[in-house]
């Protein structure tokens, strides 16, 4: 009875064991394919979106310096054209 009982607990600690083991090794795996699913699929993806709003930003940027440079030409072209207005009496 005593060998009997030593073999059964031997084998729950075995089954223990092993359990442990492809439990460790399950979630490396789910790690590793978390890991190499950023670096293959997301992470470009995410790269490709930010050089797109950065391109985006700088485009912008450029509208808005040229519509500035719109509005000081249409002031000054205004007070050019006020001035002769106001020499000829309108």
């Amino acid at each position: 009875m005593v060998e009997e009982n030593n073999s059964i607990l031997r084998g729950m600690r075995h089954s223990a064991l092993m359990s442990g083991f492809f439990r460790f090794l399950f979630w490396v795996a789910i790690i590793a394919a978390i890991y190499f699913g950023w670096q293959d699929y997301i992470h470009p993806v995410v790269n490709q979106a930010s050089q797109t709003y950065q391109s985006a930003a700088s485009q912008m940027q450029a509208t808005q310096q040229s519509l500035q440079q719109v509005q000081n030409a249409a002031s000054s072209t205004q007070s050019f054209f006020g001035g002769i207005l106001k020499n000829f009496g309108f």
